[in-house]
């Protein structure tokens, strides 16, 4: 089966994080000599997965050295979408533009992962890395955990699907985008008898794949051995400046 990697990198930051950035794009946010898109693009690349698409503006065209560039869309979601059209692969991964310590190792083994448990024409598979694990690799980054019944975890950039669970999935993506870090929002989503197993931290990620799988009408995957540098992204200033202190 043909994969794809899709860089997501269209949309504005909010204005405190654009001013302590210079610019309006996180993706332009630099690191070093470098732009967070050109060590995304780089490690996409180093993967070895298969061809890249950036989705985003017209000031970002100079920035992309590997594969090719659509115009952004209305929404992440929609740009993923846009993104599968054009690279007409059978599985896609999708990557955020500011994963600032992201390796092609880490992409490779995720999709590795993904292989070795599809079953289903129609999947979605999201990244999760396990707390501890991701507290070995950086103690001092703040970060709020998920509570499940297999443990804490953090969530992350990864996400892959077929391209028809994209577009099948895509009213639900773009709610739980939005809430990403909210886990009432992201729970509520699923009911509330499903959050009441969650703050009760019954809820396990076999459970979770299942409710899933049955909204999404097909196989969820939910993988917990993400790499940490997965999970590592600037939301706002603060985030940038430690992840700016991480990086040098």
């Amino acid at each position: 089966m043909s994969w794809g990697i899709a860089i997501v990198a269209g949309g504005v930051c909010p204005d405190k994080l654009a001013v302590r950035l210079g610019t309006p794009r996180k993706a332009l946010a630099k690191f070093g000599d470098r732009t967070s898109l050109e060590i995304v693009l780089e490690a996409a690349h180093e993967s070895g997965v298969g061809p890249i698409v950036t989705v985003g503006g017209e000031d970002l065209r100079s920035y992309i050295h590997y594969g090719g560039m659509i115009d952004e869309t209305t929404s992440a979601v929609d740009n993923a979408i846009a993104a599968s059209a054009m690279l007409n692969t059978e599985r896609l991964v999708i990557l955020p533009a500011d994963m600032p310590f992201i390796t092609g190792e880490a992409i490779r083994s995720f999709v590795e992962r993904l292989d070795s448990r599809i079953t289903e024409p129609r999947w979605y598979a999201g990244g999760l890395c396990r707390l501890k694990t991701f507290r070995e690799a950086y103690p001092s980054w703040e970060t709020s955990p998920i509570f499940l019944r297999d443990g804490r975890v953090l969530s992350g950039g990864f996400f892959a699907a077929t391209p028809e669970g994209l577009t099948f999935g895509r009213d639900l993506f773009n709610a739980i985008r939005h809430s990403r870090k909210s886990q009432f929002g992201m729970m509520r989503k699923f009911g509330f008898g499903a959050l009441a197993r969650y703050f009760a931290r019954l809820m396990s990620v076999a459970e979770a794949e299942r409710r899933l799988g049955h909204v999404l009408q097909g196989q969820v995957i939910i993988d917990l051995d993400s790499d940490p540098t997965s999970i590592v992204d600037f939301d706002n200033a603060d985030e940038y400046d430690e992840a700016l202190r991480l990086y040098s």
